[in-house]
C-alpha cells in the first residue's frame, strides 16, 4: 500500500473520530436539557395536581361542616368574637 494513502486514510479515521466525539457531546447536551425541561414541567405539573387537591379536601371538609349543626352553631358563634 501506497504511505501516502495509508497517511490519508489514517487522517481521515482520526478526523472522523474527533467529529464523533463532537456529535456525541452536542447530543448529551441536548438531552440532559431536555430531561430539565420535563422534570420542571412535571414539578409543575404535580404542584398544580396539589393545589386542586388541598382545594377539593377543603370543599369536601366545608360542605360536611354545613351539614353538621354542632359545626354550624360553632361558626356562627365564633362570628360574635371578631
Amino acid at each position: 500500500m501506497d504511505l501516502y494513502v495509508k497517511d490519508l486514510i489514517d487522517a481521515i479515521s482520526k478526523f472522523g473520530g474527533l467529529i464523533s466525539v463532537l456529535v456525541a457531546i452536542f447530543v448529551a447536551k441536548h438531552q440532559v436539557e431536555k430531561s430539565r425541561e420535563e422534570r420542571s414541567r412535571s414539578r409543575e405539573l404535580r404542584e398544580e395536581e396539589l393545589r386542586w387537591r388541598k382545594a377539593s379536601l377543603a370543599r369536601d371538609i366545608l360542605n360536611e361542616m354545613w351539614g353538621d349543626n354542632y359545626c354550624l352553631d360553632a361558626m356562627v358563634s365564633a362570628t360574635w368574637f371578631l
